[in-house]
């Protein structure tokens, strides 16, 4: 396998994976925050403000974990996704010079694949990843 087509794997799945990974914290984001009180509950553990459209509600440590998990390993994941497609030297009209995705069907079937993937990831795999965070942030 060339190294152009193993950062056309890479890159893809990335950023598929990426995006998708994005679109569940919308939805993950939209259940919780519908049914979190607005008062404080420690008795619960939703002690952790979220700001819903300037609306407060409280979340548990999980909760408050997961999406932030969720959001920023989605950002890097569409970054690097991007950042590792090989790209090939385009120019504009008239004049001037971008990078355009080289056209390869490889990195839209690995796009595709992180897409399906995601949505298992963060369901099968996401709380036991959350869990191990926690138990790290408690040693420090």
């Amino acid at each position: 396998m060339t190294v152009k087509k193993v950062r056309n794997i890479l890159g893809g799945f990335l950023f598929g994976f990426g995006w998708m990974t994005m679109f569940c914290f919308f939805y993950i984001d939209s259940r919780w925050t519908s049914d979190a009180p607005k008062l404080a509950n420690s008795a619960d553990g939703l002690t952790y403000a979220h700001n819903v459209h300037g609306t407060i509600v409280y979340l548990s440590y999980f909760q408050w974990l997961s999406e932030r998990l969720l959001v920023w390993g989605s950002l890097v994941a569409v970054v690097a996704g991007f950042a590792l497609l090989p790209k090939q030297l385009g120019r504009t009209q008239p004049t001037g010079k971008m990078f355009v995705p080289e056209d390869n069907r490889i990195a839209k079937y690995a796009t595709f694949a992180g897409i399906i993937f995601a949505p298992a990831a963060v369901y099968f795999a996401g709380p036991a990843i959350v869990r191990m965070a926690m138990s790290l942030a408690a040693l420090l």
